[in-house]
């Protein structure tokens, strides 16, 4: 079990500092492995496309069998693990749309809530570290295949540059997650995060009211005018694409704005085009959300955007988790 959510954070920092060394998409899902094996103690782990098991850890012999495959369905929660033994296993897909996942397996004792909360961060980063490497690839290979066009090398190297520079400024956001700064400052570089990103004009975080469930306040935010601010600062559960996303517990996504059901009347009069937001989990439960939205026209977010939004959420909850379990460890010292 998990001693401290801090440790959860440092985790995701070092995964994302492994993942932002990595040439290609080999080495990602090489150095990354190894990487899991070590944070989660794990007696051996696997990442799997839909054609088989393409790359793996901790199994005599390479890479396991069909006993993995049935591993990673949703029936089976273990596998036996040559030269180990019986393990209880974990499987989080990594990315839908390319039909990759993780199987992690360990002996010793069950995946909780939170080591699983923690793997799912981790696979959506990964996720989104193949995707960017892929296009970085490919773009590259445009770009000795096009040296005749010297406007458009410089354009295609620009873009290689930009999409590089993503997977930095995820391990800069998460090096100040993990080093503990206030709670305040830490929900601050999270929408920072997301909005640079993303790109998107405005981003807000919304946190349920302890004190008045029924309402959620905006703690956090990039980008917004002084009057959606002033008239959104408190507003009920439910409200619009943010309050949706807590209320359905799952990502929502409006890209006809003006046209959406559930959406804001003054929000569509700012210009907004469209709009996603994305739940924060504390303990399990949706307590708030991350939400971002454009004034771009014709603007729809990629399968890999969509990644990148529930991933700052889900820095979001852990952040919050840990300073509760600070919190808890203040009190119980001033108590004693």
């Amino acid at each position: 079990m998990i001693a401290s959510l801090g440790w959860a954070t440092q985790q995701l920092a070092e995964f994302l500092a492994v993942l932002t060394a990595a040439s290609d998409d080999t080495s990602a899902v090489d150095d990354g492995l190894e990487c899991l094996v070590y944070a989660f103690s794990a007696d051996a782990c696997a990442f799997l496309r839909e054609t088989g098991v393409e790359a793996s850890r901790g199994w005599a012999g390479g890479h396991p069998g069909a006993e993995i495959l049935a591993a990673a369905s949703s029936e089976e929660t273990g596998v036996l693990v040559p030269g180990t033994g019986w393990c209880e296993t974990v499987a989080i897909g990594v990315d839908r749309e390319a039909g990759t996942a993780l199987l992690m397996a360990r002996a010793d004792k069950p995946f909780t809530a939170d080591e699983v909360g923690l793997l799912r961060g981790m696979a959506r980063v990964l996720g989104l570290a193949l995707r960017l490497l892929g296009s970085v690839a490919v773009e590259r290979e445009h770009v000795e295949q096009n040296r005749q066009h010297l406007e458009e090398n410089k354009a295609l190297l620009a873009t290689v540059s930009e999409r590089q520079a993503l997977l930095e400024h995820l391990a800069l956001v998460q090096h100040k997650i993990s080093s503990r700064r206030s709670l305040e400052e830490t929900l601050d570089a999270i929408t920072a995060g997301a909005a640079e990103l993303l790109g998107d004009e405005m981003v807000g975080l919304r946190l349920i009211d302890d004190s008045e469930p029924g309402m959620m306040a905006l703690v956090s935010s990039v980008g917004m005018t002084r009057e959606l601010l002033a008239r959104f600062a408190r507003s009920p559960v439910g409200t619009g694409v943010a309050g949706r996303a807590i209320v359905d517990d799952r990502l929502c996504v409006a890209e006809d704005y003006s046209q959406a059901d559930g959406t804001l009347g003054a929000y569509a009069d700012d210009g907004v085009c469209a709009a996603m937001a994305a739940p924060v989990h504390l303990g399990g439960r949706a307590v708030g959300s991350l939400a971002v939205a454009s004034r771009r026209e014709s603007r729809t977010y990629t399968e890999a955007e969509r990644n990148v939004l529930v991933g700052f959420a889900d820095h979001a909850g852990l952040a919050l988790n840990d300073a509760r379990t600070v919190e808890a460890m203040d009190k119980a010292l001033n108590d004693a």
